[in-house]
């Protein structure tokens, strides 16, 4: 009886061994996994961190070259308007309040392929009205450039 006692014993020791020799794989195996994602989340973070900033140095582009009449106001509100949807910028609404309106009235124009299958007149016609429009919202949209600037130069 002694004798299946110890056999008993040592081969539950055994066992006991072997689960906790695998134990100590899963968990060493479950740290390189935290620390892996870890860096992952770094990273992420860092791409984010470099794609806003780019985002936010197009943004002060823009609102300078339309400051300076170096970019048309309707292109510039489009730009931007555009570029401050993909961040989450600390600014007040009122103050890009002329950048929304101008985007509002020019963002159903044709562009691109669909300006060039327009005809000469049909062209003339949207200059017309962007010019309009441009005209009316210039001097709101060249200030509420400048309050972006001074709210990201920060």
């Amino acid at each position: 009886m002694q004798e299946y006692q110890t056999f008993i014993f040592s081969f539950l020791a055994v066992i006991v061994f072997v689960l906790a020799t695998y134990l100590g794989f899963l968990l060493n195996k479950l740290r390189i996994q935290k620390q892996v994602n870890e860096l992952r989340e770094k990273e992420l973070e860092q791409l984010r961190s470099q794609r806003e900033m780019s985002i936010k140095e197009s943004i002060i582009i823009l609102s300078r070259a339309v400051i300076n009449k170096q970019c048309e106001v309707s292109e510039g509100c489009l730009r931007i308007k555009k570029l401050l949807e993909l961040i989450d910028i600390d600014i007040n609404l009122s103050q890009i309040n002329a950048i929304e309106q101008v985007y509002d009235e020019i963002k159903d124009f044709a562009y691109l392929d669909e300006r060039n299958a327009l005809s000469k007149q049909e062209k003339f016609n949207q200059d017309k009205k962007r010019f309009a429009i441009e005209d009316k919202y210039e001097p709101a949209v060249i200030k509420a450039c400048q309050q972006l600037l001074a709210s990201l130069d920060q």
